[in-house]
């Protein structure tokens, strides 16, 4: 039997190292279009082409310079709406034992524009904490031409979310929409005009940002009419939610419920035929211990 000494133990114990599998720097970056200029006020996606994240390392995007300042997204792709004549996009990879980087310059033509020719302007902002209020204006339209409204929660696919046909009036018309379905995160928002001919032109992406708050707790319409009202909550999987209803007195009216939550945003619909026009209280209880009492009043 070979004995080893203390010492050279330890020399043999400070000579071993974990090795970390380094960052590859990407080839390139891609646009959406596979062109680096873009039309004033229009938005593209960067794609990574090729590289490597190493352990423990994740891609950061930024303006100011490779790893410099606030990172303005992180992952694979990003979506963009440049703000000057020309930018310059940075993606470096951070967190892991080196740092590789690459960029790319996108430029405005100035000779275009994001907007369709008979639309004057395209916007969509954050409206009630948890909607989203997209307003469009046109002028002098061809009658026969159609808006879609279109929704993303990628920037990449979009799905129809509404339509409208144009007034076909002269001078200015005001368009608005209210989406009430907002997911955490990003929304994305592009109009898409159609003209009787068939001509198909879209508008710059707007983004709406909607997160919820830590122990958001919402009940709605209030008051109700329609025999119907939603609980909507914020929830991780590992909550346990009790809800029940009573009336001013403290009368049980609506038995105790338990169920369990989703990471995220929670919306349960509660039927209230069984309950006579009147105020009434909604009891919630989560078991992080976050608890709500909400008067409602249901009428005819």
């Amino acid at each position: 039997m070979v004995l080893l000494s203390n010492k050279l133990i330890a020399q043999i114990s400070t000579s071993v190292q974990i090795v970390y599998a380094p960052s590859i720097q990407p080839a390139g970056i891609a646009t959406a279009s596979g062109s680096d200029t873009i039309c004033i006020g229009e938005s593209t996606t960067l794609s990574l082409q090729g590289g490597a994240l190493g352990d423990n390392a994740k891609w950061y995007w930024y303006t100011d310079g490779c790893g410099t300042g606030m990172p303005i997204d992180s992952g694979n792709t990003i979506l963009v709406t440049p703000s000057d004549t020309v930018t310059q996009y940075y993606v470096a990879s951070a967190g892991g034992c080196n740092m590789v980087c690459q960029s790319v310059i996108i430029n405005w033509n100035p000779d275009c524009t994001a907007l369709p020719l008979r639309i004057l302007a395209f916007d969509a902002q954050l409206y009630q904490q948890s909607k989203a209020f997209i307003n469009w204006q046109a002028t002098d339209e061809e009658k026969g031409t159609v808006y879609r409204l279109e929704k993303s929660t990628d920037g990449k696919v979009f799905v129809l979310l509404n339509q409208r046909e144009a007034s076909g009036k002269p001078g200015k018309t005001d368009y608005a929409f209210i989406d009430q379905t907002l997911a955490i995160g990003k929304n994305y928002y592009r109009l898409k005009s159609v003209e009787p001919d068939g001509k198909v032109s879209y508008t710059n992406i707007k983004v709406v940002v909607y997160k919820l708050e830590n122990d958001y707790v919402r009940l709605y319409p209030n008051p109700t009419g329609i025999n119907l009202i939603y609980f909507e909550f914020s929830g991780e999987v590992s909550n346990k939610v009790d809800y029940w209803i009573t009336d001013i007195a403290g009368q049980n009216v609506y038995n105790l419920k338990t169920i369990q939550a989703k990471n995220g945003k929670n919306k349960i619909s509660i039927s209230l035929n069984d309950l006579a026009q009147g105020a009434y209280l909604f009891h919630y209880q989560n078991s992080n211990g976050t608890s709500a009492h909400i008067k409602f009043v249901k009428t005819d």
